[in-house]
């Protein structure tokens, strides 16, 4: 069975095939939204918010816009 185009997951890697850990949906994207996070992550979008508002979702604001470094949820999911 080829893992090129079924996502699954690879045992020795520990992430995505191909090497997406965020998956193809996100190709292109440097930040995200707190939502879009909180899609990624799995989460709600209340509990992006709380995870962001305790530190545990490393956020950068700019203005009064809450946004997520790529890298920063790369590094938190473990790539």
């Amino acid at each position: 069975m080829s893992t090129m185009s079924t996502g699954l997951m690879s045992e020795e890697k520990g992430q995505r095939a191909g090497g997406a850990v965020l998956g193809p949906k996100w190709d292109g994207y440097d930040t995200f939204t707190v939502p879009e996070a909180g899609e990624i992550l799995r989460v709600s979008r209340w509990a992006a918010y709380a995870a962001a508002k305790a530190g545990t979702l490393p956020v950068v604001w700019i203005g009064k816009r809450c946004i997520v470094p790529r890298y920063a949820l790369e590094k938190l999911l473990g790539a």
